[in-house]
């Protein structure tokens, strides 16, 4: 599948996404005209289990899978209008975070099992996150790992979403956020 077969697949995917949690109609363009679900609107505050702590999240990526990253980069980098934040390899698999994207290329081997994955969801406190997902009757499926930006773990949350959570190093932290 080429680099922009996989934009195409990635975007699908999050307009799907997001037309669940919101009431979605369409012109016979196919533009979406998006409007606020009211059940979602006005959801009562009272349904919140205050007796799990929230995690707090400081970034969150949308996950491009790209066939040769070198030529997918500058793409992205004129996209966003900045360069990339970061550039690292983990395991098998080269990556590149530019703005919210982060780009991942690798032999197909290396890198499929990411596409079942959501994130990262960057954290700042990674225990926090593991206690979290533990206490919503989650599991904690892989980690934790420590890699060139931090400490990561996998997760799988109780509807079988799949998450990577990180907590990123002092330094990798006050590169990309400050």
């Amino acid at each position: 599948m080429t680099a922009n077969a996989h934009f195409v697949d990635s975007v699908a995917k999050i307009r799907r996404a997001t037309a669940a949690a919101c009431a979605c109609r369409t012109d016979s363009s196919s533009t979406a005209m998006w409007s606020l679900s009211p059940r979602s609107a006005y959801l009562p505050a009272t349904n919140i289990d205050r007796t799990v702590v929230a995690v707090k999240i400081l970034k969150t990526y949308a996950r491009l899978f790209v066939t040769d990253l070198e030529q997918a980069l500058p793409v992205y980098e004129k996209l966003v209008g900045t360069p990339a934040d970061l550039r690292f390899r983990f395991e098998r698999a080269d990556i590149a975070a530019v703005g919210d994207f982060l780009l991942i290329a690798g032999p197909q081997d290396a890198v499929s099992a990411y596409r079942d994955t959501i994130g990262p969801v960057i954290v700042d406190d990674l225990d926090a996150a593991r206690q979290f997902v533990t206490d919503i009757g989650g599991e904690i499926t892989g980690g934790p790992i420590v890699s060139a930006t931090g400490r990561v773990v996998y997760a799988r949350h109780p509807d079988g979403t799949n998450v990577e959570y990180v907590q990123w190093a002092a330094g990798i932290r006050s590169h990309v956020l400050d």
